[in-house]
């Protein structure tokens, strides 16, 4: 589940994720919480993640401290992922926060105290820690600008079994269009925690579950990461090996109408450009790189075609018509825009973008 405060004015963008397992496949019940182009513009390609600023105008972080979480930890396992996905896209590093690590605990207990879901809390609750996500990071001690609140919620047998919910959790999140653009966004501090109802104390209660609990933010008057003006982010980008193959649900569904655990949907293309421009796609193409057979790829999600207001008018999502292939790898052509916010700030920047990625199993 995923929600999105900004500027201490909420507005409320609840997400739900279902996959089962990593690719989307298997049954273990795991629930998480076209296009103009200007001809002005001068073209440029971009064959490779992390290129060389051109303007010399990021912001990125390319270094934090060493997070604190335990070694061979489900934190540090999720930590170390996206954080490495992050890094080989272009999208920057996030930090380890002790007070966002508080409240995603405080969050994760009260979920499992009291057999609930989402992102809220009721105080005549045992565990009560705060009513919205703001309030909890507020009451773990962080004053904070921009919240990102995502969760996954795992239940059935063996669902106290931790090992390898760190990892599982991060490719959901990623794997879903919503949920990925939340963990790949222009933040800079996380807390994480990955919780089992045995060490909640309520298996007996309600039955094995788990919850990963996400809290991205940024504290007040922070300035946030920014790409170079002339980078174009994706993910996956060239090099991101493992991603889920298949998309199973999201809530809101990025497709409207389709019922994605009967229908499901391949991993998603995420696309975004500095804050403040306007992404513009012309042309999108995805191949099995071993035989050049083409995928079929839906209309590209973006901010006029989304109903959700989650999608911003600097970033889109490209997503195959149907599941990919596990283990298999794809080359992603694309072809686009990067406008300026008004008119000052000068002429669009045609681009291409060319990458490949493999899919997990």
């Amino acid at each position: 589940m995923k929600q999105y405060f900004k500027n201490k004015t909420p507005w409320f963008a609840i997400v739900t994720l279902a996959l089962a397992g990593c690719g989307g496949g298997g049954s273990d019940g795991t629930s998480f919480a076209a296009f103009p182009v200007s001809s002005a513009a001068t073209p440029q390609t971009q064959s490779q993640p992390g290129s060389a600023p051109a303007n010399g105008d990021s912001s990125l972080a390319l270094s934090v401290p060493t997070p604190t979480y335990a070694a061979n930890s489900e934190e540090i396992a999720a930590f170390t992922l996206l954080n490495a996905e992050r890094s080989r896209c272009g999208f920057g590093l996030l930090a380890q926060n002790v007070l966002l690590d508080t409240a995603a605990y405080g969050h994760a207990n009260y979920l499992l105290k009291n057999n609930e879901t989402g992102h809220f809390q009721d105080p005549s609750r045992p565990s009560f820690t705060g009513k919205e996500p703001g309030d909890r990071l507020l009451a773990a001690g962080y004053t904070w600008s921009v919240v990102l609140d995502d969760n996954t919620d795992t239940r059935g047998p063996g669902a106290n079994n931790l090992a390898g919910r760190g990892q599982a959790a991060i490719r959901g999140l990623l794997s879903a269009p919503y949920h990925a653009l939340s963990l790949l966004a222009f933040e800079h501090d996380i807390g994480m925690s990955i919780l089992s109802s045995d060490a909640a104390g309520s298996t007996a209660l309600y039955g094995p579950r788990a919850i990963a609990q996400f809290d991205i933010a940024s504290a007040l008057n922070a300035t946030a990461q920014r790409p170079d003006s002339a980078f174009i982010q994706t993910y996956p980008c060239e090099g991101t090996t493992g991603t889920a193959y298949k998309l199973t649900n999201e809530t809101p569904n990025p497709l409207p109408g389709r019922n994605l655990a009967v229908q499901p949907v391949g991993q998603p293309i995420m696309i975004a450009v500095r804050p403040g421009r306007t992404l513009t796609l012309s042309s999108a193409t995805m191949a099995v790189k071993a035989t050049g057979a083409p995928v079929a790829l839906l209309p590209a999600l973006t901010s006029g075609r989304d109903t959700t207001g989650l999608i911003d008018a600097n970033q889109a999502a490209i997503i195959p018509a149907d599941a990919l292939a596990p283990e298999t790898e794809y080359t992603v052509v694309i072809n686009g825009t990067s406008s300026p916010g008004s008119p000052a700030g000068g002429a669009g920047v045609d681009f291409t973008k060319t990458f490949s990625f493999r899919t997990g199993s």
